[in-house]
């Protein structure tokens, strides 16, 4: 999952009390933040979430970058009902918050809960989305029960800041279950590892949205595909009788000898090359397994040979 530090906006202002989501859209919204948490922290080891108000006397951040979601539910509620929301100073205070975050490989993101109208016109809007573009900040807005205007905007919002689709919005009805349309979106199940999807790679992961988990598999295969090369050359130029390299016969399946000295180096005074027992006398060898009697001819036949050498070296000296 990608690594992303979220800001989450919640909506304060006097517009939540409105009680057509059950009891009213901010105490909808404190449940739906709570299970939005949790799936960012889950998602990535790394990821970090923050939490802040967008009405009252100004936009308020509450907390901070952290991983533990129960800070973030503990805050939500100490919240008070306060005034108008508003909604460009809070994405612009987000916004400056996230610049500031610890990790800076951490992704940008806002996620904004909007349950009043916004007061200001589409072309602000459009200004501020592409402004978030431009400094690599996604944003996600969750549109809590306004029609009309208000959705109009939103969506010309999304538009503007939207980069290869990493923005959403989400619109949800009066009268639905908050929580549930949630998680049933793409804002909630692309961060959700048990929701999966044909585009997951290991673990959940979507290798496109995170190219540092991506390159590293590359790299542990590339390696790996290395150190299998390496083992078939060695095993191909392994050392075969009378010291020599190169490729080995297979050994048959009816010799059993045979196919114990082709996989091994032995010298000519080892005993285990000559099937020797404990009194040091030579075992027999059956006379129908050509491979074995060909080579114990072959081992004779050189220490002849080497035993010849030595006299002629000592005439040479004479």
């Amino acid at each position: 999952m990608p690594l992303e530090s979220a800001i989450i906006c919640v909506d304060n202002s006097e517009f939540s009390r409105n009680g057509d989501f059950s009891p009213n859209r901010f105490t909808a919204q404190i449940e739906s933040v709570n299970v939005l948490c949790s799936a960012i922290v889950n998602s990535n080891a790394e990821s970090s979430v923050g939490l802040m108000t967008l009405a009252g006397r100004s936009a308020t951040i509450l907390v901070t970058s952290t991983r533990d979601p129960g800070r973030v539910f503990t805050c939500l509620h100490d919240v008070n009902f306060d005034g108008l929301a508003d909604f460009v100073a809070g994405i612009q205070k987000a916004q400056l918050a996230l610049k500031h975050r610890q990790n800076t490989h951490q992704r940008q993101r806002i996620v904004a809960f909007v349950s009043s109208p916004i007061m200001v016109e589409t072309e602000v809007l459009v200004k501020l989305g592409k402004n978030l573009k431009k400094n690599s900040v996604s944003v996600d807005v969750v549109n809590v029960g306004l029609e009309g205007e208000n959705q109009a905007k939103v969506d010309a919002f999304i538009n503007a800041v939207n980069s290869n689709d990493s923005s959403r919005v989400l619109h949800v009805a009066p009268g639905q279950n908050l929580t549930d349309a949630l998680m049933q979106s793409d804002i909630y199940r692309e961060r959700d590892g048990n929701a999966g999807g044909g585009d997951s790679g290991v673990g959940g992961a979507n290798l496109e949205d995170d190219p540092e988990l991506a390159l590293a598999l590359r790299l542990s295969m590339e390696e790996a595909m290395q150190a299998a090369g390496r083992d078939l050359n060695a095993n191909n130029n392994a050392p075969g009788e009378g010291g020599e390299s190169g490729d080995q016969p297979a050994p048959s399946g009816d010799s059993a000898a045979s196919g114990a000295v082709a996989g091994t180096n032995y010298d000519d005074n080892d005993d285990d090359l000559y099937g020797t027992g404990t009194g040091g006398e030579r075992m027999d060898v059956d006379d129908d397994d050509e491979d074995a009697e060909i080579l114990r001819r072959a081992i004779e036949m050189s220490k002849a040979d080497n035993g010849q050498a030595a006299p002629r070296e000592e005439e040479k000296k004479e």
